[in-house]
C-alpha cells in the first residue's frame, strides 16, 4: 500500500453533512483523473450513508471545476449565503499541455485571489 493523497473534510452527525474542504494528491499522481475518482467515491459514500455531500468556500479552482462539471455542484446563492468567489474559466495552455490557465471575466482581479498553494 502507498498513499496517493487525501481528502480533507468536516463531517457533522447533527447536520448529516460531509463538507469537503480540500484535497491533496502527490504531484506524481496529478493529471491522471484520480481527483475525479476520489470525489466520486466520497460522494458515493455520503449517499450510501444518507449524508449530504457539500463544500464550503473553496480556494481550489480546479477542484471546484471538477465538482461543478462532473458532479453538478453549484454555488449557494440563497439570501444570506456567503458567496464572495471569483468566477474563473480554466483551460490548458495550447503551447504547453502541462500548464493550466486561469481566466476571469469578472472585474474582481485574480491577483491576490489565489496563492500558488491554492492552485
Amino acid at each position: 500500500q502507498r498513499k496517493l493523497g487525501y481528502l480533507l473534510m468536516q463531517n457533522s452527525v447533527h447536520c448529516q453533512t460531509s463538507v469537503l474542504l480540500g484535497m491533496f494528491l502527490k504531484p506524481t499522481e496529478r493529471g491522471s483523473g484520480l481527483a475525479k475518482r476520489c470525489l466520486a467515491i466520497w460522494i458515493w459514500l455520503c449517499l450510501e450513508a444518507s449524508i449530504l455531500p457539500a463544500t464550503g468556500i473553496m480556494r481550489k479552482p480546479l477542484l471546484a471545476l471538477i465538482l461543478q462539471q462532473s458532479f453538478g455542484f453549484v454555488p449557494d446563492t440563497a439570501p444570506g449565503s456567503d458567496v464572495n468567489g471569483v468566477p474563473v474559466e480554466v483551460c490548458r495552455d495550447g503551447n504547453d499541455p502541462e500548464t493550466v490557465v486561469l481566466y476571469s471575466s469578472s472585474r474582481k482581479s485574480l491577483e491576490g485571489a489565489f496563492s500558488p498553494w491554492d492552485l
